[in-house]
């Protein structure tokens, strides 16, 4: 679902958003799993409130698309999570490393 953009609130849901892709493609293992198509970014919102890009995602080894969220108004520095199998799974860990739970699904 596309959605409508209130600023500031917005600009700093969306700022944050894109500074946890940074760091997820500063990570070593973002070249072998993430896909962008080079467009520009392309946010939407989930039935829930939650942010995501339409256009960025990981395939899990089993080529499984997980898109990450992030809950809106968030105060986490890293607030990212996937939505696999009905759970809400952290992407990162509080200091930026990537959480077990979302390394486990990767290499499932």
């Amino acid at each position: 679902m596309i959605y409508n953009r209130i600023l500031p609130r917005d600009a700093f849901n969306e700022a944050n958003y894109l500074n946890c892709i940074g760091q997820l493609e500063l990570l070593d293992i973002s070249k072998e799993y993430s896909s962008f198509d080079g467009a520009p970014f392309d946010f939407g919102m989930s039935e829930d409130g939650d942010l995501y890009l339409l256009n960025y995602y990981w395939k899990t080894e089993k080529n499984d698309e997980l898109y990450f969220y992030r809950g809106l108004n968030s105060r986490e520095k890293f607030p990212l999570f996937i939505i696999f199998n009905g759970e809400y799974i952290s992407v990162f860990e509080i200091d930026g490393t990537l959480s077990k739970e979302f390394l486990k699904i990767l290499k499932q």
